[in-house]
């Protein structure tokens, strides 16, 4: 019975969001735009009401079946897109909780700062640790296309598990190099 009412609570919630999208009069737009930087207050007002949908594909290690798989969806987004939003997906995705500490950009850089007491750093193994850095960075870097290279930290540090190690001040991932092999 209780999995029956949170069903039901699910399916409600859908309903509810998808008609308030739909009884929306603001254009949706599909163009990726760049991470909200230092905007005044009264810029953010204005920018809470543009309404931002976005297409992406994450590609992720499901531990049960022991394989890559992909998902793709779409996300409307209020003002900016907010890139902790694909950290929490991947995490729902693989069952579990991606440790980010914050994720931000300067210029044409954008910085993954991971807890070093957490996924991906320390707990999934070798390949996923990969997978969750590489489906991160590649979905970043095509959601934002001001932004050319991606940087992994641990706690503001150099990344360092017992996998893969990465100074702080070389990218992870460039735009060049962001589709998976």
């Amino acid at each position: 019975m209780q999995i029956t009412s949170k069903l039901l609570t699910v399916a409600i919630c859908t309903i509810f969001c998808l008609s308030l999208c739909a009884c929306t009069d603001k254009e949706l737009t599909e163009t990726p735009v760049d991470i909200q930087q230092n905007t005044e207050s009264e810029d953010i007002t204005e920018n809470n009401n543009k309404q931002i949908s976005v297409n992406y594909t994450l590609h992720y290690y499901d531990i049960v079946e022991d394989k890559m798989l992909d998902y793709s969806g779409t996300e409307l987004f209020y003002g900016s897109i907010r890139p902790e939003f694909f950290a929490e997906k991947l995490s729902e995705l693989m069952g579990m909780e991606i440790a980010v500490n914050s994720i931000t950009a300067d210029g044409v850089k954008m910085t993954l700062d991971f807890s070093s007491e957490g996924v991906p750093v320390c707990g999934i193994g070798s390949y996923g640790e990969s997978a969750v850095l590489d489906s991160l960075t590649q979905v970043l870097l095509d959601t934002f296309p001001d932004i050319s290279e991606i940087y992994i930290t641990a706690d503001g540090k150099n990344y360092e598990s017992g996998h893969i190690s990465q100074p702080k001040d070389t990218p992870y991932a460039t735009r060049q190099e962001n589709k998976l092999g």
